[in-house]
């Protein structure tokens, strides 16, 4: 049924139309929304749908329900803020934008970081290895796998060469890891806006990170947007947002964490098991 919220109607559906694609393993018609308002409705494909269905997702934990979730909660959202002036075509230009996965688009450069930093160390083929995996091996995979088969002290190293760069896909994957271990692993850029405080956090506790490098990098992501969300952290008019964890003025700053070894607090001594116990970057790894 589709869900009325101020006079704007809207549901998700399986495009039957179009031939199927394959969904993590499974072929399925392509997901679509469609929006209704004053008597005019517009119909565009799931951003989440087609993210998830890429093959480098296939090693992470994510299903068509929480792909729904996720379009639900944006749309929930945007209709809400915009209650008293809601228009089709603009929701579609900050569905554009606030739908944007923040780990999506920092991708290829932590694993361009990465192929660099594995050379320096001497490791070629690990690094052509990288650089060859493209589109089929999710970044915070091929970390994983790197935590669990290289000796400690290396490990150790590559983390402090990484970390001090400020490449904001690892520790912003590393959030989404811990508060979402069963997936979906992507950050809408919605979803940073709304917990960037949280995120902010977090980040504090990654020994030797440079937490404003990463959230002005973050948003670099949408330079030129002209919402209520101010380019450069600027504050444009009602519902505003500061990013930075700005409140009243004064920044939320917190001291890094020391919670043992490695920028991630990742406790050295345990190795990681395939059924669910061990760490990684401080984290849980997961059996799948």
């Amino acid at each position: 049924m589709p869900k009325e919220f101020y006079s704007v109607s809207y549901k998700t559906y399986n495009n039957a139309r179009l031939k199927k694609v394959m969904f993590r393993g499974s072929a399925t018609y392509p997901l679509y929304l469609q929006v209704t308002y004053d008597r005019r409705t517009v119909f565009f494909k799931s951003y989440y749908f087609e993210l998830l269905a890429r093959p480098r997702y296939g090693l992470l934990p994510g299903n068509i329900l929480q792909v729904i979730d996720l379009e639900s909660r944006l749309l929930d959202a945007l209709i809400d803020e915009d209650a008293e002036r809601f228009t089709l075509d603009g929701m579609l230009r900050k569905y554009r934008l606030w739908s944007v996965d923040v780990l999506d688009r920092y991708e290829e450069s932590f694993k361009d970081l990465l192929v660099r930093v594995l050379m320096g160390e001497g490791l070629v083929g690990l690094a052509g290895m990288v650089k060859g995996a493209g589109e089929d091996v999710a970044g915070i995979v091929v970390w994983r796998d790197l935590r669990r088969s290289l000796d400690k002290g290396l490990f150790e190293r590559m983390e402090n060469l990484v970390v001090q760069e400020g490449d904001p896909y690892l520790p912003l994957a590393s959030y989404v890891w811990e508060t979402r271990p069963d997936g979906p692993i992507c950050l809408p850029l919605r979803e940073y806006r709304d917990k960037e405080k949280e995120i902010r956090r977090f980040l504090g506790g990654v020994r030797g990170l440079d937490v404003q490098k990463v959230l002005v990098g973050v948003r670099g992501l949408v330079r030129g947007w002209r919402g209520s969300w101010g380019v450069g952290g600027e504050p444009r008019g009602r519902g505003t947002w500061r990013p930075g964890g700005v409140a009243g003025g004064k920044e939320d700053r917190r001291e890094p964490g020391e919670n043992g070894r490695g920028c991630f607090g990742a406790a050295p001594d345990t190795e990681a098991g395939a059924g669910g116990g061990g760490v990684i970057l401080g984290l849980r790894v997961r059996p799948w």
